[in-house]
């Protein structure tokens, strides 16, 4: 008789586990990534405060613009102007306030730290610059720097619209 017979067959094939072969994953560390933020806003209250935002926007933007942790809004419309919609954070807007930053037509908006300062800074795209809006951490912007491209509308797409900041 085989000595695999002598066993019954949910046992065949096991043997006793030594300290030694512990499973590979004990013992290790894992390492999470935490991977980029997202923002969403939500409804919890019916539509009784419309925001009234540039004409023809382009792009919108989240971020904590101002001094409180609430996600406030940026709207960048065709005519290169901005809303600021600053969050009370008790799902009401504090203010409301469209900016002209004077660089003409915009095509493209981006938000990020381009400095020291605790507050988002904005980075536009026009047919002709890239321009640094520093924040105040107000709500308000100040262009801080333009780089021109070194041919006229060559950082433009054909036809017009954003290269993708």
């Amino acid at each position: 008789m085989s000595r695999r017979s002598r066993f019954p067959h949910w046992l065949r094939g096991k043997r006793k586990r030594r300290r030694s072969q512990r499973p590979a994953y004990i013992g290790r560390t894992s390492v999470i990534e935490q991977l980029e933020p997202k923002h969403m806003l939500t409804v919890d209250n019916p539509f009784d405060q419309p925001l009234a935002t540039v004409d023809n926007p382009l792009e919108v933007q989240l971020a904590p613009l101002d001094a409180n942790p609430t996600v406030d809004l940026l709207a960048l419309g065709a005519a290169g102007d901005l809303t600021v919609a600053l969050n009370r954070g008790n799902n009401n807007w504090e203010s409301n306030t469209t900016l002209d930053p004077g660089l003409g037509p915009l095509h493209g908006l981006a938000t990020g730290s381009m400095n020291a300062d605790l507050f988002p800074d904005l980075i536009v795209q026009g047919p002709d610059t890239v321009s640094v809006l520093e924040g105040d951490g107000l709500g308000g912007f100040g262009v801080s720097q333009t780089i021109a491209a070194a041919t006229p509308g060559s950082w433009a797409p054909s036809g017009g619209g954003r290269v993708g900041l």
